[in-house]
């Protein structure tokens, strides 16, 4: 979470006391190296020097909390999100915001719904303000690691948005193309699917659905056998074996979705390959409002 801390000391004159922002303030983040790239402001500081902080890759790794100084249009970058994560919520407050301007005609609202809208600007394959990757399959790439929890967050704000947009009969312009919501669906629907199997390869990146799916995920229960099978109890080394094993996990762990294929539409299906092997909450979570959505009958 970012913190905001005065950098004026008690004796420093406040000749900028009229500016909602000096033109440098303090900021902190503080995180860990569990997935390098992640958040707006993790990749902007990524490969930049920090006055007194180690000079790593990743400026944050480990927990260590590095003060940043940033101006106000470096402040204005982290606030104009392309990605929405478990550690950059922007996006969602905005989509969550801008439905009391849409529903409720709420014009204190008007600016989030604004902020909402350049959102789907830059999220959409056909916009010209648009800064998302598409692979040749079509899936949204965002980062390396675990990609598809970007694709299910982002795919789970297009679905809410569009639903606010059909309630008002609201279109938005993104440069000189009109935006439809069937044109946020058709995006969000291309998504669901790819990621259920409609892909390349044809693998359903949900463990358990579909013919192809994940077979050696990581994830530690599904990858050991069942205690009821072994002559002993594992010691503490005991599960290397299982997971350096090219056999597919013995225990299915139905409904995980793994963090997905590579930029060129590869899933190696390796157990020790993370970035892309590895199931998350956060990926499945998001991935539950588009479901309903589409199992209601809903389409484009």
């Amino acid at each position: 979470m970012l913190t905001r801390e005065s950098t004026r000391d008690e004796n420093q004159t406040s000749s900028n006391s009229d500016s909602e922002f000096s033109s440098t303030k303090r900021f902190s983040e503080t995180t860990h190296d569990y997935d390098s790239g992640n958040g707006v402001l993790h990749r902007f500081l990524r490969d930049r020097r920090v006055q007194g902080c180690p000079r790593m890759k990743n400026i944050f790794a480990f927990g260590i909390a590095c003060p940043v100084a940033l101006d106000l249009g470096e402040v204005k970058l982290l606030d104009q999100p392309d990605i929405f994560s478990w550690d950059n919520k922007y996006a969602g407050a905005y989509v969550l915001l801008s439905r009391r301007a849409l529903l409720n005609k709420d014009s204190n609202f008007e600016q989030y719904k604004q902020a909402a809208e350049n959102f789907m600007c830059k999220i959409l394959p056909n916009s010209p303000s648009s800064s998302t990757q598409y692979t040749q399959g079509g899936l949204m790439y965002k980062l390396p690691q675990s990609n598809l929890q970007y694709v299910t967050a982002i795919t789970f704000l297009l679905t809410t948005y569009a639903k606010y947009m059909k309630s008002t009969k609201h279109t938005f312009t993104c440069g000189n193309s009109v935006i439809v919501p069937d044109a946020l669906i058709s995006v969000s629907k291309q998504q669901v699917d790819y990621i259920l199997g409609e892909n390349p390869i044809k693998m359903s990146y949900m463990v358990g659905f579909g013919q192809s799916f994940p077979k050696r995920i990581h994830h530690r229960a599904s990858s050991l056998p069942s205690h009821a099978l072994l002559s002993k109890p594992l010691g503490c080394n005991g599960g290397f074996q299982s997971f350096y094993s090219q056999n597919p996990n013995p225990n299915v762990l139905t409904g995980a979705i793994v963090g997905g294929p590579n930029q060129s539409d590869g899933y190696p299906d390796q157990r020790d390959d993370y970035s892309h092997s590895e199931p998350a909450t956060y990926i499945n979570a998001a991935f539950v409002g588009p479901l309903a959505y589409f199992a209601a009958g809903r389409s484009a």
